[in-house]
């Protein structure tokens, strides 16, 4: 869940600024947000598996129109920037394979894929808003192959009662896609606490970091534009396994975030008065393993 709020006024409304004179305006907006990943995980040797990511978007928006004393109204245009509206579609495919080690007791393990270009991309929603005409900012893709690198080390107790797991994981962007879009490059890393009070049963509390750093659109950094993040994430989670399968909820609670400088919607030179905040990340897990080792028979009498 994204809460956006930000203040605008012509010309940066659009059209309608060149037939009449529109007030200044507050623009709230809120987005749901979900995304189903299915994941598949081949494991042919002991140390080194493959794995390919299929994720599923769909993205809601709403949009509330107030005078800045805060009355609340319907425009009788067509808003260029904003609408109410649900959109759905794949996103980037991932493919990665994975090595991993153990030294006594801890597990080394380390991650190359690639992200491919499927999910949907946007022409340049800037360049448009600068020319009047409708546009769309949400993309469910980069549309470029980028690389993905990623590290772990996990140290579990000899009972397995206790564990502690760090991650680093980096999503680099080399080049623009043929919109002209170049996302920034992304780094997620943290730092989680494991227990297991019976078996079975495991909770867990940590920390992650997340940073996304200045996006651009052909070639340049625009101030109204991302020009990039980073945010302090609490996680909690619990998980319970049987018979091979584990089903997991964890949440993560933002408490803390930079950004890296204040921009507008729309061109520049617009309002810097907005906020964008999340209240909090929920994820449901379900993870199966299948074992293809054959068995053993044994004959019965």
């Amino acid at each position: 869940m994204i809460h956006y709020e930000h203040d605008t006024e012509c010309p940066e409304l659009g059209p309608v600024c060149a037939t009449r004179s529109e007030p200044p305006q507050r623009h709230v907006q809120d987005f749901q947000m979900v995304e189903l990943r299915g994941s598949l995980e081949w494991a042919p040797f002991d140390h080194v598996s493959f794995e390919a990511q299929l994720p599923f978007r769909i993205v809601s928006k709403s949009v509330v129109y107030k005078y800045m004393d805060g009355v609340t109204f319907t425009p009788d245009y067509v808003d260029i920037h904003h609408r109410n509206e649900t959109l759905s579609g794949i996103g980037d495919v991932i493919v990665s394979a994975r090595g991993h080690g153990k030294a006594g007791p801890l597990t080394l393990g380390g991650r190359l894929g690639l992200s491919l270009p499927t999910g949907r991309t946007v022409e340049n929603p800037f360049a448009l808003g600068n020319a009047g005409v409708i546009h769309q900012h949400t993309q469910h893709g980069t549309g470029t192959v980028n690389p993905i690198v990623a590290f772990d080390l996990s140290w579990a107790s000899p009972s397995r009662t206790w564990g502690v797991s760090a991650f680093v994981l980096a999503q680099l962007v080399p080049y623009a896609s043929s919109e002209g879009y170049q996302a920034g490059h992304r780094v997620v890393s943290g730092v989680t606490g494991r227990y297991s009070p019976v078996t079975g049963l495991d909770l867990s509390l940590g920390l992650n970091v997340a940073h996304e750093a200045t996006e651009r659109w052909d070639g340049e950094v625009l101030e109204d534009g991302n020009l990039g993040r980073t945010d302090l994430l609490a996680a909690i989670g619990i998980g319970y396994s049987v018979n091979g399968f584990r089903v997991g909820l964890d949440v993560r609670v933002p408490f803390y975030t930079a950004i890296a400088q204040e921009h507008s919607h729309g061109t520049a030179g617009g309002s810097e008065n907005e906020t964008l905040t999340f209240p909090v990340i929920i994820g449901l897990t379900l993870d199966g393993v299948m074992s293809t080792t054959p068995r053993k028979h044994t004959k019965t009498r």
